[in-house]
């Protein structure tokens, strides 16, 4: 639901900061992520991106990556059987770890 409704807002035209709850700020984080070049940025857990921290601006990459991450999503709670084989072939059951976000979006933005 969350990069659902992230993908529709930014569709409008809005920026969206995504960010768990046990996120922290020390200082204000828009001003640096505004200056910044990319429709979306993620937090960075070597070697993968961490889904924990997401800001999206409208732009085309930002808008193809969260509404892709959504139907991943969607499509792994609501029917895994299918979904894993199809996209994530060497995963053996139970499948519930391939409908997490960070793991949808390190596999959607490889």
């Amino acid at each position: 639901v969350k990069k659902k409704l992230m993908a529709r807002f930014v569709l409008a035209g809005f920026g969206i900061l995504q960010a768990d709850t046990d996120t922290i700020w020390r200082h204000d984080p828009l001003p640096v992520l505004r200056s910044m070049a990319s429709s979306l940025v993620v937090q960075r857990d070597t070697p993968f991106a961490n889904a924990g921290i997401m800001y999206a601006r409208p732009g085309p990459a930002a808008i193809a990556a969260l509404e892709e991450m959504a139907y991943r999503i969607q499509l792994f709670q609501n029917h895994p059987a299918e979904a894993t084989p199809r996209l994530v072939s060497f995963a053996t059951a139970p499948f519930y770890a391939n409908s997490d976000d960070q793991t949808i979006l390190n596999d959607v933005i490889a």
